[in-house]
């Protein structure tokens, strides 16, 4: 038979795009559920006359069952005034909101949380692997870990970390990098400023303050912390490789096996220089491999102002792959996996290039949005400049968030059609998604600079069924980051979701596999392949249920 070029495109399309059959002919519906939910969190971050950098940043969330109660909690970072002292800029509290059924909680005075520095990235596991969450605060400031005591309550431990975690900290991922089964920390580190050195700008048309680029500042070298088992990080960050490129402006980090070659390797989105890629030798020691491989610019040769950043098996090709988000009049680059350690910047042609260039974009998540299995994106926007108009630029400082589904093959922007919490105007930065009222359907998380936080409540009518596992390994770390989900329905190609440590912008989401099956009462096989290399399988496991997998154990327990 022949075909046309178009023809064929359209074919290719619908393999590599297995989308499973749901009852549903317009866009995910989301509402804005804040109030209704009782999130009381208030984000703290007053511009200064001089226009500080760190207060444009914004801080993140977390997603954390801090109680084993089966329902996610939520962990967030505070920011505070500058007051000209980095490790005095703020008496705020970090804030830790328990879920009871969908309405949250503040129990932020039951327990230790982080304060008296300006919080930015919040990272969930168990370091010490004793089965309870545990919480690291990469912040403006000194670093904080948070130790889960079981009982509903932290403990700040401040002296389980190095000095090496005391500077201007972005983001923060857990990580096994040498495959010893006890958690590791990577910690990004933007720019270098102190007490005595913090450069401040003015705009040279106006002679007005305005914040500085990032070019203004000497890059920091990342950091990685080996975990020792009982909870105590080490810096072995030059060992290691880390340091064997020139600093950078790091903003993002995400781990994940990348090259799909057995071990855990860390990408970090750097802000205007170009992008990192961590390659894992097997062993936990590390070369920078981004341009050889694709990631470290765009298709033109450009470093582009990398701000968050999301992983995800969005062409169906059983490999990871990456989006970052970047500045105005720049685009959301999305990096596609071609396999053996290769990526390919298809921007354009997957439809996420247009719709991006407008915005100033910060966090980013796949999900399932309309449970028809493929992967949408949800995309947290807002400017860092508050005097565009001033400035002589014709830009929306406060900007709508988006929202981008899966069709065919390609992206579309349907946010106008996805309730009017996308027709609203915030100052969006960190975002995570979760279940927050646990009814299967993929909810958003988006943290709102100076503000409050923003819960986009999915409300999507003809929403497919949704499979639901919770990862709990035992050979490797109990986390089971770089864990890969396989799940095959009706005979059609599989789906895959893999389990990362934190990603999007500062935030960490709710550490599940999820899968929207469509009309599927039975789900025909699922495959775990866990960190260590070792897979098992289950067959014919009902659909619309939430399910506990454990590692090396033979059977699956369904959880309420």
């Amino acid at each position: 038979m022949k075909m046309t070029g178009r023809l064929l495109i359209i074919v290719l399309a619908a393999r590599l795009h297995p989308q499973v059959s749901v009852a549903q002919d317009s866009a995910p519906a989301f509402q804005d559920s804040t109030q209704s939910a009782a999130l009381t969190f208030q984000h703290i971050s007053p511009s200064s006359p001089e226009r500080h950098v760190h207060l444009t940043m914004g801080s993140g969330v977390a997603i954390c069952d801090f109680d084993r109660d089966g329902c996610p909690d939520l962990y967030f970072a505070q920011g505070g005034a500058w007051s000209g002292t980095i490790n005095s800029a703020t008496t705020s509290k970090d804030q830790l909101l328990r879920n009871r059924r969908g309405h949250f909680v503040d129990v932020s005075t039951n327990t230790e949380l982080a304060s008296g520095s300006y919080g930015m990235g919040v990272a969930v596991g168990d370091s010490n692997n004793d089965g309870f969450p545990d919480v690291y605060v990469s912040r403006f400031g000194t670093d904080i870990l948070l130790q889960n005591n079981g009982d509903g309550t932290f403990q700040l431990s401040e002296s389980l970390l190095p000095p090496s975690t005391s500077s201007y900290s972005a983001s923060c991922t857990w990580t096994d990098v040498n495959a010893d089964g006890t958690p590791d920390m990577f910690v990004t580190r933007y720019v270098n400023i102190s007490d005595d050195n913090y450069p401040v700008c003015t705009d040279d048309a106006t002679n007005l303050a305005a914040v500085c680029p990032p070019w203004t500042f000497d890059g920091l070298h990342d950091v990685l912390l080996l975990g020792d088992g009982a909870g105590r990080l080490v810096d072995v960050s030059e060992e290691r490789g880390l340091q064997g490129v020139k600093p950078a402006q790091g903003l993002a980090a995400v781990t994940s096996d990348l090259d799909d070659d057995g071990d855990l390797d860390i990408y970090v989105a750097n802000d205007s220089v170009p992008n990192h890629f961590w390659k894992n030798d097997g062993k936990g020691v590390f070369s920078e491999a981004g341009l050889i491989t694709g990631l470290a610019v765009n298709r033109d040769g450009r470093r582009e102002a990398g701000m968050g950043l999301a992983i995800g098996d969005a062409t169906s090709s059983g490999r990871v792959d990456l989006v970052v988000t970047n500045f105005h009049e720049e685009t959301n680059t999305f990096y596609r996996n071609e396999g053996f350690g290769f990526f390919n910047d298809v921007t354009d042609e997957i439809g996420v290039g247009a719709p991006s260039r407008s915005h100033l974009a910060f966090g980013i998540n796949f999900l399932d949005a309309d449970g028809d299995s493929d992967l949408d994106l949800f995309v947290a926007n807002g400017h860092i400049h508050d005097r565009l108009k001033e400035l002589g630029r014709d830009i929306p400082y406060r900007q709508s968030p988006q929202l981008l589904t899966m069709n065919n093959g390609r992206y579309e922007d349907v946010s106008e059609r996805s309730g009017t919490v996308f027709t609203e105007s915030f100052l969006g930065r960190g975002s995570a998604v979760l279940d927050f009222n646990k009814d299967g359907k993929t909810d958003v998380l988006m943290t709102n600079l100076g503000g409050r936080p923003v819960l986009f409540d999915n409300q999507t009518m003809g929403h497919g069924r949704v499979l639901t596992l919770h990862l709990s390994g035992r050979v490797r770390s109990r986390d089971a980051v770089g864990a890969r989900v396989t799940v095959t329905i009706n005979g059609r190609n599989p789906i895959v979701r893999f389990i990362d440590g934190s990603s999007s912008y500062l935030s960490t989401s709710e550490s599940v596999a999820r899968f929207g099956v469509g009309n599927s009462d039975v789900v025909d096989e699922v495959t775990v392949r866990w960190p260590n290399g070792e897979s098992q399988s289950w067959k014919d496991i009902p659909s619309n249920a939430t399910y506990s997998v454990v590692e090396s154990v033979s059977r699956i327990f369904s959880l309420p």
